[in-house]
């Protein structure tokens, strides 16, 4: 409820003014916003961090901005490629997205079961591979099923 609405709500009131951000225009004002959100999220998450706070901290005040300047950048990107690297890449990111975090579940659980410690950013690069080393492959076979 408050992690993929404050997001979506996001999404839909840019949806609203879209034409405003196009361009060289929208570009610039994408950049400076997501500059200026970034020095606050990480103003954020060291407060966060320094107070030890025990709440869910997976959605930040300054996050939603961040994302929202990230879209605006990324929807005044345009394609010129090949369209089936895209198709690949947006097919990609679904598997990971549905396969990190189980992932990320037995690998913490093997962890700790074999002792091993390893920082969050450790852990990130690690699941990374994971991800990308199970989605692509499978990708790829899942591609070649379908031509033969």
């Amino acid at each position: 409820l408050f992690d993929g609405f404050p997001l979506l709500l996001a999404g839909v009131l840019l949806a609203k003014v879209w034409k405003r951000f196009e361009g060289r225009e929208g570009i610039k004002i994408g950049a400076i916003v997501l500059i200026i959100s970034s020095v606050f999220l990480h103003g954020e998450i060291c407060l966060v961090t320094a107070k030890n706070a025990s709440v869910e901290i997976s959605l930040f005040f300054s996050q939603v901005f961040w994302v929202l300047a990230a879209l605006v950048l990324l929807l005044n990107c345009k394609w010129s490629g090949n369209p089936n690297t895209m198709r690949l890449i947006r097919k990609l990111s679904t598997a990971i997205y549905f396969v990190h975090r189980p992932l990320l579940t037995c690998m913490r659980y093997f962890l700790s079961w074999k002792k091993i410690e390893l920082g969050s950013m450790q852990q990130f690069f690690l699941l990374t591979v994971l991800c990308l080393g199970i989605c692509i492959p499978a990708s790829l076979l899942w591609k070649r099923r379908r031509i033969a």
